[in-house]
């Protein structure tokens, strides 16, 4: 079983990568429905994240000869703990999280805590600010976390689906017609999937 369970994450790192090279071939938004494990760090994986997908593509991405700026931004209702432990200055990544957990997460992850319950119209005004900083990047990480959902069991924040679509809507037309990959990350109560 655990073989099993390491190849399957493998093969979501590798959905996670080809969706981001098709993403920068075609210069369009891609998704992958098996991404987003934030928590995972260098040499170790924690909750259910055993391996971080997006730093494995940004750095076989960097391996290949991409080197113009990427940018992450986590939507997630945690923080992005695991992916700041994981990059390093000289991987000219700019992160942004909107959480409703304080982790301490290093001074150069643009975190934004919001208060627990947090509803709709508060979220997105504070998505705006944090949009507003993130730079024009080549290519854009985006976990678009469904645990920001009212009533989830391991998130703690107040969003509608109604307010979900919005922040969604908000971070597509942010990016504009640049490339980026799409990760579902967190979701524990019966409506994420929506």
């Amino acid at each position: 079983v655990p073989d099993e369970l390491i190849r399957t994450f493998r093969l979501g790192c590798g959905g996670t990568l080809e969706a981001a090279r098709d993403a920068l071939k075609e210069q369009r938004p891609n998704l992958n429905l098996f991404g987003g494990f934030h928590h995972a760090r260098p040499g170790r994986g924690i909750g259910f994240c055993p391996l971080n997908d997006v730093v494995v593509a940004i750095r076989v991405l960097r391996r290949e000869g991409f080197t113009v700026k990427v940018a992450i931004i986590d939507l997630d209702a945690h923080p992005p703990d695991g992916t700041a432990a994981c990059l390093r200055a000289e991987d000219d990544t700019w992160q942004g999280s909107l959480s409703a957990l304080a982790w301490q997460p290093p001074p150069e992850v643009h975190e934004v805590v919001l208060p627990k319950g947090c509803d709709d119209e508060r979220y997105l005004k504070e998505l705006e600010l944090l949009l507003g900083q993130m730079p024009k990047a080549e290519l854009t990480f985006v976990l678009a976390g469904g645990d920001v959902l009212a009533g989830d069991r391991l998130g703690i924040l107040g969003l509608t689906l109604g307010g979900i679509r919005k922040r969604d809507l908000a971070v597509l037309k942010a990016l504009g017609d640049r490339a980026s990959v799409w990760l579902p990350a967190g979701g524990y109560g019966p409506a994420a999937w929506k």
